[in-house]
């Protein structure tokens, strides 16, 4: 403490002393306070002004301005857990931040929940029906999928928004509007995927795709063997005129879902060559094609065929739908 007085010189009495005896002025002269100290005076008396300002007009402000710990914290809370999503989508940990991106559909909007559980896959190759995988059991957890096939109108959204690659030809639904309600045609593995990775998605795969079109039947169609019963289910060449048809018309089965079989042929995430149908195939040369279009016949629609093509072409019988955990 300093002992001569800052403002008459006069020498302090005793240690004690806070005020000079002969001036009467503070020995605490502003000259000789750290900056630190100066500047803690200095918000000590704007916080007491501002709190007795709050305490008589504080109704009269916004939240911000009433409450500024409680908003600090919130927005600090926010703004952090907003890094920590970024970053864990950056290296894709973060499945609602996906879903964020898709907010104007959301990945559930339009799906049916498959339950998780072990699935029969596959059917004995037999009276030379090929394209079979042995039977086997496959373990999945629950995950969604479309209950119907993408349709050209929403495929038509992904071509607005400069996301999706724009289809051309006369024989397309996709590049026509007056089709919209029909599926998307004429799109290619790279096209389909990259729509469902828009919404937030992804194409299923094959064990996904083979679950979820059988609901739990172990024939040769989701409603069982019976090909006297195919038109009422399925559109295929016998009811269809060789020509798709507006989604959604015939019966779900039993998770839901339409068309699943017939009407179109769907793109799937896996390659050819890891299908038993395909392993002598190139990896990556194929991608899997699963269903069948409206012009095939009812041996081609066996929930069991597997299908290819290369992942970049594409034709009036290749559509696809989206899946999601």
């Amino acid at each position: 403490m300093n002992k001569v007085c800052p403002y008459c010189g006069h020498n302090r009495n005793t240690p004690w002393d806070d005020c000079c005896r002969r001036c009467g002025k503070s020995f605490f002269h502003p000259s000789l306070m750290p900056a630190a100290a100066k500047w803690l005076a200095v918000a000590a008396v704007l916080g007491g002004a501002y709190l007795l300002f709050a305490a008589k007009y504080g109704h009269k402000l916004p939240p911000a301005a009433s409450r500024p710990a409680e908003y600090v914290k919130a927005r600090a809370t926010q703004l952090w857990r907003e890094v920590g999503d970024r970053a864990r989508f950056r290296h894709g940990f973060s499945p609602s931040i996906k879903q964020e991106k898709a907010r104007h559909s959301g990945p559930r909007d339009g799906m049916a929940y498959i339950p998780a559980g072990t699935f029969r896959m596959g059917a004995p190759e037999e009276n030379g029906v090929k394209n079979n995988c042995p039977v086997r059991q496959v373990s999945l957890t629950g995950f969604y999928m479309d209950i119907n096939g993408v349709t050209a109108a929403e495929y038509a959204q992904c071509v607005a928004e400069g996301v999706c690659p724009a289809v051309t030809g006369p024989a397309c639904n996709s590049a026509n509007p007056a089709r919209g309600n029909y599926p998307a045609d004429c799109v290619t593995w790279h096209a389909a995927q990259a729509y469902c990775r828009w919404r937030g998605k992804t194409l299923p795969s094959g064990a996904q795709w083979e679950t979820a079109a059988r609901a739990g039947s172990a024939d040769a169609y989701y409603f069982g063997a019976d090909t006297r019963q195919l038109h009422r289910h399925i559109w295929y060449d016998r009811n269809s005129d060789g020509r798709t048809h507006p989604a959604g018309l015939l019966p779900p089965n039993g998770y839901g879902l339409r068309d699943m079989q017939g009407q179109i042929r769907q793109w799937v995430l896996d390659d050819y060559g890891q299908s038993c149908a395909g392993q002598n195939a190139p990896k990556g040369k194929y991608k899997i094609l699963r269903g069948c279009h409206a012009a095939e016949d009812e041996e081609a629609c066996r929930l069991s065929r597997v299908s290819k093509s290369e992942p970049g072409k594409s034709g009036v019988s290749i559509g696809f739908r989206c899946a999601a955990q």
